[in-house]
């Protein structure tokens, strides 16, 4: 039996992923996709992160009323909450960008082995 083909970074291909089902859990979870297509280690990361940030940002907002008693720090306040939405619209589209990335290298190589055998 021939040999299954492995990517760059040595992961095995084993069959066709689905791009849109990539990008269905990357929405769901920014770093689930990248984690369904074999990038375990950058999807937990991504996965880490997200929650990380999104926690952060949900405790910023939280503190929203008490902008009411301290006016002069409203502006820092909104500052770091814009700094945080930022930031995870990045790592959001990032995440989405490498796991259909991964999804289409996985399938060509696929596509290639099922030609070649």
């Amino acid at each position: 039996m021939p040999e299954l083909p492995k990517t760059k970074e040595g992961r095995i291909v084993s069959g066709e992923k689905s791009t849109a089902l990539s990008v269905i859990l990357n929405i769901l979870l920014a770093g689930l996709g990248t984690i369904y297509t074999g990038k375990t280690k950058d999807g937990v990361f991504t996965v880490i992160t997200a929650v990380f940030m999104s926690f952060v940002a949900g405790g910023e907002i939280a503190f929203m009323p008490f902008m009411l008693l301290y006016p002069e720090s409203a502006v820092m306040f909104l500052f770091s909450v814009l700094i945080l939405i930022i930031g995870y619209i990045i790592i959001f589209a990032y995440s989405i960008y490498q796991s259909v990335t991964a999804c289409k290298e996985n399938n060509t190589l696929w596509q290639d082995y099922l030609r070649n055998n």
